[in-house]
C-alpha cells in the first residue's frame, strides 16, 4: 500500500489577453481532498475569475481531514498572511492575484501519518495540469520530522513526477514533514 499526496498546477484563461503580455492575472488556491483508497490529493490551483481577498466563491479554509491514515494540510496561525480565523491545520489557501513577475508563497504545508496507519514510504507527486506559459512553481522540503533520515532533493519543480519519503507518523502535524511551495510569474 502507497500514500500519495498529490500537487497539481491546473490553469484556465477565461479571455485571451489574461494569459499574453507583461500581467498575468491569476487567483492560486492550496487545497486538500481524499480520493480514493488510502491516496490524498492534494492541489495547488490557479484559475481566473476568483477574488482571492474576499473570499468569494464561498472559498474560504476548512479543517483538512482525511479517513486514510495520512494527512497533508497547511497550518494558518490568526494574524498571517491575511488570515483572521482560527489557529489550526487547513485544506486550503486563497491568496491575491499574482502580478507579471511576481512571486507568492505558500508556507507551513506539512505531510505526516497518523499513528496506527501502516508503515510505509509516504509518495508526494507534482502533476502538471494544463499548462500555463509564464508560470513557474517550485517545491522546496523546508524540513524533515525529528528522528528521520532523509538525504534527497530537498527542491523540486512542476516537472518532477514521484517524491519519496520516508515514513513518519505523529499524533502532532506540525511535526512531520514541512514544505512550501513558491508559484513566479513571468515579466
Amino acid at each position: 500500500m502507497r500514500y500519495l499526496a498529490v500537487f497539481a498546477i491546473a490553469a484556465s484563461c477565461l479571455f485571451a489577453t489574461s494569459c499574453v503580455g507583461d500581467t498575468i492575472s491569476h487567483s492560486y488556491k492550496f487545497s486538500y481532498r481524499t480520493s480514493s483508497g488510502n491516496a490524498v490529493d492534494t492541489h495547488l490551483d490557479i484559475a481566473d475569475g476568483r477574488n482571492a481577498s474576499s473570499g468569494s466563491d464561498g472559498e474560504t479554509a476548512w479543517p483538512a481531514q482525511s479517513s486514510s491514515g495520512v494527512l497533508v494540510g497547511i497550518y494558518k496561525t490568526n494574524g498571517t498572511d491575511g488570515w483572521n480565523g482560527t489557529t489550526g491545520f487547513y485544506g486550503e489557501d486563497i491568496r491575491e492575484t499574482l502580478q507579471g513577475g511576481a512571486s507568492i508563497t505558500f508556507n507551513d504545508i506539512y505531510l505526516w501519518a497518523t499513528p496506527g496507519t501502516e508503515s510505509q514510504d509516504l509518495h508526494l507527486r507534482l502533476q502538471d495540469g494544463p499548462s500555463l506559459d509564464g508560470v513557474s512553481l517550485t517545491l522546496s522540503l523546508v524540513s524533515v520530522p525529528s528522528g528521520v533520515t532523509y538525504t534527497g532533493p530537498t527542491e523540486w519543480g512542476s516537472e518532477t513526477t514521484d517524491i519519496v519519503l520516508p515514513f513518519y507518523s505523529t499524533d502532532d502535524g506540525k511535526t512531520g514533514y514541512k514544505f512550501r511551495i513558491t508559484i513566479t510569474a513571468a515579466q
